[in-house]
C-alpha cells in the first residue's frame, strides 16, 4: 500500500520517499510503477497458468496443498449455442413447446463505444452520465488461495 503524507509519497516497492513537489521525479517514479504493475501482471498470469495446469493434471478446480493450503480455481469455459442449428430441432419433431423449454428469448442491449465517445464530447452532462454508467469489468481465471 502507497502512503501519501501531504506532500510526498513512499514507493512500495522501493519505499524511496518522493515529493509530490517533484514534477520530473514523480514522472520518473510513475513509469518506473508502470513498468513494475506489467512485470507483476505477467508474473500473476505464469503463475495462474501453473496453477490452472495442476487443476487440469489432477482433475480437480479445487487443490489442497502442503501446510493447510487451499487453492479453488473459478471460470473457464463456457458454452456458446449456435441458435441457428438448434433450430433443425424444430425440423426433426421437437415439440415447440419442448423448444421454448430448450431456448429462452433474452432481450439484450449492447453500448457502441464509438458513439458513447462522440456523445461524451458532445455535452459535458451527457459525458458525466456516461462516466456513471460505464462499468469495466474482467472474467479471467480466478485463484483463490486459503490458509486454513
Amino acid at each position: 500500500m502507497t502512503e501519501t503524507t501531504g506532500m510526498e509519497v513512499v514507493l512500495p516497492h522501493t519505499m524511496e520517499i518522493v515529493s509530490l513537489e517533484d514534477a520530473r521525479r514523480c514522472a520518473v517514479a510513475l513509469n518506473e510503477i508502470r513498468l513494475l504493475e506489467a512485470r507483476l501482471r505477467e508474473a500473476k498470469q505464469d503463475l495462474t497458468r501453473a496453477i490452472l495446469l495442476e487443476s487440469e493434471r489432477q482433475g480437480s478446480k479445487t487443490l489442497y496443498l502442503d501446510e493447510g493450503v487451499k487453492v479453488v480455481v473459478s471460470g473457464g469455459k463456457e458454452v456458446d449455442w449456435d441458435f441457428d442449428v438448434l433450430e433443425r430441432l424444430r425440423d426433426a419433431g421437437l415439440p415447440e413447446d419442448r423448444y421454448d423449454a430448450l431456448v429462452r428469448a433474452t432481450v439484450t442491449y449492447r453500448v457502441d463505444a464509438r458513439t458513447a465517445d462522440q456523445i461524451s464530447r458532445a455535452n459535458p452532462e451527457y459525458a458525466r452520465i456516461i462516466g456513471l454508467a460505464a462499468v469495466e469489468r474482467e472474467a479471467p481465471h480466478r485463484v483463490s488461495v486459503v490458509r486454513s
